[in-house]
């Protein structure tokens, strides 16, 4: 008896997954989907680095949902890969990109493709 695929080999059976880290500043609508994209294709780690909540106005167009309101959009966004495609390496920094000490930019940058 063989043994039973694995989660990540069944959705990638058709096509390999893409490597390659990515930072993402500003997961509003657009940096939302992109990184739902970027983790369907396999891309990892993935970071997101965003200082707002979700909130009403931003319901209808991002790629989080309504049980994400009030959160922090980076914070809710890597969760919410996470738990979608568990191989992927996602994390929020609920912070404004430009008020990281230089240091802490200058990490982030470097450890993305």
């Amino acid at each position: 008896m063989s043994e039973s695929p694995s989660l990540e080999q069944l959705i990638y059976a058709r096509h390999p997954p893409v490597r390659g880290a990515a930072l993402i500043i500003g997961v509003g609508a657009v940096g939302s989907l992109l990184a739902e994209e970027l983790a369907v294709a396999g891309m990892g780690p993935l970071r997101f680095v965003d200082p707002d909540s979700l909130d009403v106005p931003n319901l209808i167009r991002h790629a989080l949902t309504w049980w994400s309101f009030s959160q922090n959009k980076a914070e809710a966004l890597a969760e919410q890969i996470r738990i979608k495609f568990p191989g992927c390496d996602a994390q929020g920094v609920p912070k404004d990109f430009l008020e990281l000490p230089p240091w802490r930019q200058r990490r982030l940058i470097s450890q993305t493709d």
